[in-house]
């Protein structure tokens, strides 16, 4: 079992207050790192969703486009919300100190292709203005760490566009280690693991 103490809307707004015990194997945990509280998402991040995806360079590596209110709560409630159930899923990373939306971070399950059946380290998205603090990072390993503490016979996969210096950088803080390439879509990708 995890124990989760819930911190109001820093973590998440449907159990405020509350102390909650989780089967590890079916709920993603609220993480807590020096700087951080990386929570499940619920309905009040949609604006937030929406924000991060307006900015042209939040989404310049991503192959994704703008959310409108609704289309994000679509992405809410058909992408992120199920990932909860297998224990995994993008995370709201926000600030302890003053409790901001800084971006997101987390793992999914790849449905299909080559990768099927890996638990993919989905990466991580953080508004411009927070990048270079080391937020990515500190993010990443509280995931990378939880899912291999939790999961241990998850396979871990990151992709990474060959131009995300950055992204390569974030991955080879968190173990990562480059191990091949593919087509994903219609962009090419680093895979590491």
């Amino acid at each position: 079992m995890v124990q989760a103490t819930c911190r109001g809307r820093a973590c998440c707004a449907h159990h405020r207050g509350v102390r909650t015990e989780y089967p590890s194997h079916a709920v993603t945990p609220t993480l807590l790192t020096e700087r951080l509280i990386l929570r499940p998402m619920d309905a009040s991040d949609v604006s937030e969703l929406v924000r991060l995806n307006a900015d042209p360079l939040v989404l310049r590596f991503t192959g994704d486009g703008p959310l409108d209110e609704a289309a994000a709560a679509v992405v809410l409630r058909d992408r992120i919300l199920p990932q909860y159930a297998l224990g995994i899923g993008r995370l709201a990373v926000v600030h302890r100190d003053d409790l901001r939306f800084l971006g997101w971070c987390g793992l999914r399950r790849d449905a299909g292709g080559e990768d099927a059946g890996f638990t993919s380290y989905r990466g991580y998205r953080f508004h411009t203005d927070e990048r270079g603090r080391g937020f990515a990072t500190e993010a990443a390993l509280a995931v990378l760490d939880d899912a291999r503490r939790r999961l241990p016979d998850a396979r871990i996969l990151g992709r990474v566009d060959p131009a995300n210096l950055a992204s390569q950088r974030v991955l080879e803080r968190c173990g990562l280690r480059r191990y091949g390439e593919q087509q994903d879509g219609d962009r090419f990708v680093w895979l590491y693991r």
